[in-house]
């Protein structure tokens, strides 16, 4: 496929105090090698966004930024456009990033020791959120069958009905599985909730990247999803935000809006970067969205490359089933080997991935792997892995 965006150049990192770049000094990577750490985009973000940001320097304005009507009205552009959810524009909360909303609703929603529900194999940031706010975490473990994962039904019901459980963390689409969950599974989850008096704070910070076939269904738009439903939003993956911290958290139910904004506003909050403000109405129109389209497109493409690569040369190791996003999660457990074990071998190809055990204590032998990069990284980083294991046979 011709792009009429440019995926296929890799940015510069250097001396910006990247994560990845620390990263590589300390395993010593070599320059040349991109390892598939850390949940970002190794390419640029949106021409637009860029333009606009360079435009907001230039203007030498740097003051104190309210969110005013073209910015809700851009939110909720997107909104319906994107994610085929119709808001009202009050609904919309600017907060300072995703799990620092997501700390705000467990001091707004439960106190000490009251539970909180998440679904491994899932981000670990949740769980030391919710541990360090003194809370209980009550696990809902997903079904795993054949590279494929679902939500344990029975189980989540039993959960629900503690007297003890007040909160539950959907991931939509699930990190690290690139899952989307269906509207079905949605609906089953707000029904339970709703019954069970549990409110849900639905991370959506991956809703954006789809395939093509595919939106990601907002939780609060199901039945009942709006009595219980807080959606966290961000610019974060999609357009390469994860170094700023800002998001827009939609809240329908005004109950649970007020409770929000209240807990929101005791920990401080007075307003967004004025950076932030430009990169929204930028992010969220029909030039970037078209942007965002072809990058989903290629992130696809790069996806098939490795499904193939390991259907072909490794048929034992399982590449889990993605349909979102810009990650897989890969079954290593055929080969039998301790979490250091696999790691060490894989790093002897600089083929560097995230351990699975951050995502839960049962998946010391998964792996996450970010593909949001320039696919010659990825044709290398194969290569080398196939070498090895030719030269290891």
């Amino acid at each position: 496929m011709t792009y009429k965006y440019d995926f296929d150049t890799l940015v510069n990192k250097d001396n910006c105090g990247s994560f990845k770049q620390a990263f590589k000094e300390k395993k010593l990577i070599p320059d040349e090698v991109v390892p598939f750490v850390g949940a970002e985009l190794e390419f640029k973000t949106s021409p637009y966004i860029i333009e606009s940001l360079k435009n907001k320097v230039l203007s030498g304005v740097y003051s104190y930024t309210k969110d005013d009507e073209q910015y809700r009205d851009s939110v909720k552009w997107w909104m319906k456009n994107v994610r085929k959810w119709h808001i009202d524009k009050e609904w919309i909360c600017p907060s300072l990033g995703i799990l620092k909303s997501l700390s705000t609703c467990i001091n707004a929603f439960t106190e000490e020791d009251d539970g909180v529900i998440i679904q491994p194999p899932v981000f670990g940031a949740y769980k030391k959120i919710i541990t360090r706010a003194k809370r209980k975490v009550f696990i809902n473990k997903l079904k795993y069958n054949d590279g494929r994962y679902s939500i344990d039904f029975i189980d989540l019901e039993n959960i629900m009905s503690k007297t003890q459980v007040k909160l539950m963390v959907v991931c939509n689409p699930q990190n690290p599985i690139a899952k989307t969950w269906s509207k079905e599974n949605l609906e089953k989850i707000c029904e339970l909730a709703y019954k069970n008096d549990v409110v849900i704070y639905s991370d959506e910070i991956l809703a954006d990247m789809t395939s093509s076939d595919i939106h990601t269904t907002a939780l609060a738009s199901v039945k009942h999803g709006e009595n219980v439903g807080i959606i966290g939003t961000s610019l974060s993956k999609a357009f390469n935000f994860s170094g700023a911290i800002h998001s827009n958290i939609i809240i329908p139910n005004k109950i649970l809006r007020e409770k929000y904004l209240s807990q929101r506003d005791k920990d401080y909050y007075d307003g967004m970067s004025c950076f932030m403000y430009s990169a929204v109405i930028s992010a969220y129109n029909s030039d970037s969205l078209n942007w965002l389209k072809e990058m989903n497109k290629y992130l696809d493409e790069n996806a098939q490359l490795i499904y193939d690569f390991f259907e072909k040369n490794i048929p034992e190791i399982r590449v889990c089933e993605r349909n979102s996003g810009f990650l897989l999660w890969i079954d290593w457990s055929a080969w039998e080997l301790t979490e250091q074990e696999l790691h060490d071998f894989l790093e002897k190809a600089h083929f560097y991935v995230e351990e699975g055990s951050y995502y839960g204590n049962d998946y010391c032998k998964f792996t996450r792997m970010v593909i949001a990069m320039p696919r010659r990284y990825i044709l290398q980083a194969l290569n080398r892995l196939l070498t090895l294991l030719k030269k290891e046979d």
